[in-house]
């Protein structure tokens, strides 16, 4: 009668033990599906908008200009954008005149790692 006493308690202790080992690795699948269920929002093809501000020089002065993009990532790693900088010119008069030649398109094509 001791014997099989002895035998449910540690039965009983190994059950306790075997209970909050569960109760933990279900907490870790929770965290993992709840992090996967994120990660499948944020993959797959995804447009971007950017507005970039520019500095460059002429004559050894700086020149200040705005440029905007727009992208979309096609699946999850092609990458396609185009965009048009401007260049604005280094002083508040060159702002009032607009030139061709100070417009620049680009067009690219990458892949994400």
């Amino acid at each position: 009668m001791e014997a099989l006493k002895s035998e449910l308690l540690a039965a009983k202790k190994d059950y306790e033990a075997l209970r909050v080992t569960s109760i933990e690795k279900d907490a870790v699948i929770d965290a993992l599906s709840e992090e996967n269920s994120r990660m499948k929002d944020e993959s797959g093809s995804k447009a971007y908008l950017m507005v970039d501000a520019i500095v460059g020089f002429e004559n050894a002065l700086p020149e200040y200009g705005v440029g905007l993009t727009i992208g979309s990532r096609v699946g999850n790693s092609l990458m396609l954008e185009a965009g048009a900088d401007y260049m604005l010119g280094s002083s508040l008069a060159d702002l009032r005149s607009f030139s061709m030649d100070d417009l620049v398109f680009r067009a690219g094509i990458g892949w994400m790692f």
